[in-house]
This record gives structure tokens, sequence and C-alpha cells, in this order.
């Protein structure tokens, strides 16, 4: 890595200052060579060089970083920077990360609406990006980040249908507000609208708890689906075990979020494992690596 890219690095993770580098040292690229190599591939080339592949760059492995960073809810509001170090770190450790964009939604938002014929739906589709991304460029791997509920099996649904190697990280907890000296979350949010229409809420309390339940970006504060999922996902091990444990805002989110070596030590359990070898994917397709 040349020296503005080292700086750039630490610029979004500084604790990489004093950090040894990391190479990959084994060959990865089994699927996107038959984007990258030969003569008929020039084509190809010719556009993936227009999103920063240069010459030396055709032999790492291609990784698909999905990104379900949004503003329309704090679930989503805080994942951009996490996937701005893993990018990094994929570039700074030999790989070439490609990121893959997603629709998202809020239940929490949507509910008692129209919105929420979208919920389900948005599961499914956030899994069809991921197939699709690694899919259409025979991607060798996999990175995921997504934060509201319906992502997080999004994810892993896609991630298993396009059985490439793949890590699954959180985007991570709200922290809780503060009104009258008590902590409060959405769930507050959610309680203070039967106890203000019962009688046995001022007004004063009821719109106090509302601007400050929520008091910046990370998944919904509560034992609720998302973090329930996180929890599951852990224990699994798609994702490491203390990640659905960490705050949105808090740095070490960044500092303990899967570095791609540990997607790569995970390589030879997703090949091994022929759990989802022979599965149909959403689209009928068999799921090949």
């Amino acid at each position: 890595m040349d020296s503005a890219s080292k700086q750039a690095l630490i610029t979004i993770a500084p604790w990489r200052e004093n950090q040894r580098e990391l190479k990959l040292d084994q060959e990865l690229n089994r699927r996107s060579h038959v984007i990258t190599d030969g003569d008929a591939g020039a084509p190809r080339r010719a556009q993936l060089r227009a999103v920063n592949f240069k010459d030396g760059d055709w032999g790492k492995p291609v990784v698909g970083v999905l990104n379900l960073h949004s503003t329309m809810n704090p679930c989503n509001a805080g994942i951009q920077p996490l996937v701005d170090c893993a990018v990094a770190e994929l570039e700074a450790v030999g790989a070439k990360p490609q990121t893959i964009g997603g629709p998202t939604g809020s239940d929490a938002i949507g509910m008692g609406t129209e919105g929420m014929r979208y919920s389900l739906p948005s599961r499914e589709a956030i899994s069809r990006s991921y197939q699709i991304g690694t899919g259409s460029h025979q991607m060798d791997g996999g990175l995921c980040i997504a934060g509201c509920d319906k992502n997080k099996p999004g994810a892993i649904i896609g991630m298993l249908f396009a059985n490439v190697p793949a890590i699954y990280i959180d985007a991570g907890t709200i922290k809780p507000g503060k009104w009258r000296g008590e902590d409060k979350d959405i769930a507050s949010a959610f309680q203070s609208v039967g106890e203000f229409n019962a009688g046995r809420m001022s007004r004063e309390d009821f719109e106090g708890i509302e601007r400050n339940a929520c008091p910046g970006v990370g998944v919904c504060g509560g034992q609720y689906t998302a973090n329930t999922m996180a929890c599951a996902i852990a224990a699994l091990g798609l994702s490491l075990i203390d990640s659905p444990l960490m705050a949105a805002e808090d740095q070490e989110s960044w500092i303990r979020s899967p570095s791609p070596h540990t997607c790569s030590r995970t390589r030879s359990k997703w090949i091994s494992s022929r759990a989802t070898s022979s599965r149909e994917s959403p689209f009928g397709m068999r799921s090949r690596r």
C-alpha cells in the first residue's frame, strides 16, 4: 500500500497507524477471474478501470460490500462509516471491494400505515440485491452491513443463497435518551401514547419523551426483532460474537468490526459446508460457488 493510501486508511481508521500490515497470502479470485482474465475480458476491464481498478488488481479477489446506509431511519443512518472502514481495510489487505446497495424501510415508522405493506417484500428485495451484486460480477466474497429488522434477515438470506464466503456486521444499537433523569428509548415512546391517551401522562412529558427517546443513530433500543436477530446471527457464527452489543455511535464498533482477514479465515468453513450448495434461490436458480 502506498503512503497516500495508508494515510487515507489511517484517517478513517486511526487505530491502524501502529498495526502491522496484513496481506492475503493465497489466490482467492476463484470466481471473479472469469470477469477479469484474458483478452476477451478487455471490455469488462475497461468498465472496471472507471471504478478504481488498476493494472495490478486483476488477480485480486473481488468482495461485495452490502451497504444498507439510509437516512430514512436511525437504524441505518450510521452505516456509512462502517462501510468506509470496511472498504479501506479490504483495499489494504489486497482485495477489491465493490459496494452493493439495497432498499430499506422501518417498521417502527411505517407501523399502522399502508407502509407496512412494503415491510416483508423489502427483506426479499435486500436478499436479491446482494445475490444480484455478487452473482452478476461473480464476486469471490461478501461483507454485509445492515441495521433495521428486515435488513438483517435479507442480508443473511442473500449470503446463504449467494453461497460465497461472507460475514455479517451489525450496524449497532442506539443509545438511550434521557428525560427527567431517566433512560428513555423507542419503547418509552410507544408506551407514552397509551399513557397519554389514558390521561395518566401530561402533554409535557408526552412530548418530552418523543423529543428525547432517540438521541442519535442506531438500531431501535429494545429487544425487538432487529436486536434479537443480531444476537441470533452472532450465535450462529455469521458475525463476531459481540457484534450486537456495540452502540452504533461508539468507535468500538469500528475497531471491533471484522477485518477482511477475518473473512478469509472463514473461507474454508463456508466452502466446505454443503448446507446451502443445493438450495434454490428466490430467483429459481441453483446456487453455485
